[in-house]
């Protein structure tokens, strides 16, 4: 049975990024720009990657299986579409008649090997979203290796790494193989902290306003800056972004009441402490710190009104609806949209009703053939072997 408000998450934070890149592409004039995923993106980032960790945890629980089996149904699942996302890129270099990428740039992002800061190589800039999977199929790498007699050990080993890579982050700002790796392992704290939720999940329980409270803290903890040596990088800062999301995950697990309560005392003296930390910067205007500590109170006040006004079964239907079809079609829309809107922005520059009326059409309708033809024929075709295609209609989701 899938969790559908994980589900929901997971296709909230697509729709999220989307919503980001939308006024970034058309601001950028239509040409080149570095997709910094600050605020909004980076929030929504900072949420796949707990979730990632949350999912993981939960279909390993349900089915153990072999090193080679988790990694390969991880590569069928992200590969192909992450391969077209790259050629994605290199079409819209081709249609912007900028250089072709080198060959260790173009090999590297194929591989998987790309991020933003450029360690190794620099994610295409025709489609720089794909940096993201870059650590995600680092954190796969390293779970497949934990399979086995030792993981919990392992793990506990992964994870004290982590924590301690989290410093070396502001000390090593350089750029290269070791850097790659730190930042990699530093980021893992953060997808670690998700396959944990759910490991524990029986030690502790949450209600709605304390769920309500974790997620509105953290639009406030996202702003705040401990480092500037890597664009985009600040390790701590997610760090505590996970932990701070700890209750919200665990009461969308939806696992019913086990172990302890957590005191709502708890949460709440956090985002005092967060929230005197987000006054103290000044980079911010005045209107986004006092929209960010009012965020975590208006959240409570919407869970108290659904409640109130007795909408609570109307709205957790609508969530399981909307989780339903936003979680199937998150991948995709996640992979295609930037491209998508770097073309529409240069065609249609002059009119910003031509460029949603194009672009949010189009993005809609790769999402579509990604999820529901592409994905399923490549299941199908390595499953049953490169000689037999099966003439059946698709429908399945591949997960």
């Amino acid at each position: 049975m899938r969790k559908l408000y994980l589900e929901f998450i997971r296709g909230a934070a697509s729709v999220c990024v989307l919503l980001y890149h939308l006024p970034e592409t058309w601001f950028a004039g239509g040409g080149y720009h570095r997709f910094s995923l600050a605020a909004v993106g980076s929030d929504a980032v900072a949420i796949f990657f707990i979730l990632s960790g949350c999912v993981i945890n939960i279909s390993y629980t349900r089915k153990r299986v072999s090193k080679k089996e988790f990694i390969s149904s991880r590569l069928l699942r992200i590969y192909p579409q992450f391969f077209l996302g790259v050629l994605f890129a290199l079409i819209v270099t081709v249609s912007f008649r900028r250089p072709w990428p080198p060959p260790g740039q173009l090999l590297g992002n194929i591989l998987m090997l790309s991020t933003l800061q450029g360690f190794i190589v620099q994610s295409l800039r025709g489609n720089s979203v794909v940096w993201s999977l870059t650590f995600e199929m680092f954190f796969y790498l390293v779970f497949m290796l934990s399979i086995g007699r030792f993981r919990k050990e392992i793990l506990r080993g992964w994870f004290v790494l982590a924590l301690l890579m989290i410093p070396c982050c502001y000390f090593l700002p350089g750029i290269g193989l070791i850097d790659h790796f730190i930042a990699m392992f530093a980021f893992s704290a953060i997808w670690l902290v998700g396959y944990y939720v759910y490991e524990h999940r029986d030690l502790f329980y949450v209600d709605g306003y304390t769920a309500a409270l974790s997620l509105g803290t953290l639009p406030i903890v996202s702003r705040l800056q401990f480092a500037f040596q890597w664009p985009g990088v600040d390790a701590l800062k997610h760090f505590l972004f996970a932990l701070i999301a700890i209750p919200f995950f665990r009461y969308c697990l939806q696992t019913g009441p086990s172990g302890k309560k957590l005191p709502r005392l708890v949460p709440l003296l956090v985002y005092l402490g967060m929230s005197i930390l987000l006054f103290r910067e000044t980079s911010l205007s005045t209107a986004t710190r006092a929209a960010c500590a009012v965020a975590p109170l208006a959240m409570m006040s919407l869970y108290w009104l659904i409640h109130r006004a007795g909408f609570r079964e109307k709205a957790v239907s609508v969530v399981n609806r909307v989780g339903s079809i936003l979680g199937k079609y998150s991948f995709s829309l996640y992979i295609s949209h930037v491209p998508v809107l770097i073309v529409c922005s240069r065609l249609f520059h002059h009119s910003v009703l031509l460029y949603l009326a194009v672009s949010l059409p189009c993005i809609a309708g790769i999402t579509y053939w990604l999820e529901s033809r592409f994905q399923p024929f490549v299941t199908r075709f390595f499953r049953h072997g490169a000689g037999t295609i099966p003439r059946v209609r698709l429908r399945e989701h591949p997960l």
